[in-house]
């Protein structure tokens, strides 16, 4: 798989903490090895709060 890029935008209604919920999407898409790359955008009531994005690469 080359140069392959996943943007997620999703609402943790889950987790506590946003840092929970985003570890949990990036091991979920680490170990799928569906991508090389994933930008995450938390939102709340629909308004994103930030993206993040993450080489899977340096994991």
């Amino acid at each position: 798989m080359e140069n392959s890029h996943i943007k997620i935008a999703y609402e943790n209604r889950v987790y506590r903490s946003e840092m929970n919920a985003m570890g949990s999407i990036l091991t979920t898409i680490l170990n799928s090895d569906i991508a090389d790359s994933v930008s995450l955008t938390p939102m709340n009531k629909m308004l994103p709060l930030t993206t993040i994005g993450v080489n899977l690469d340096d994991f």
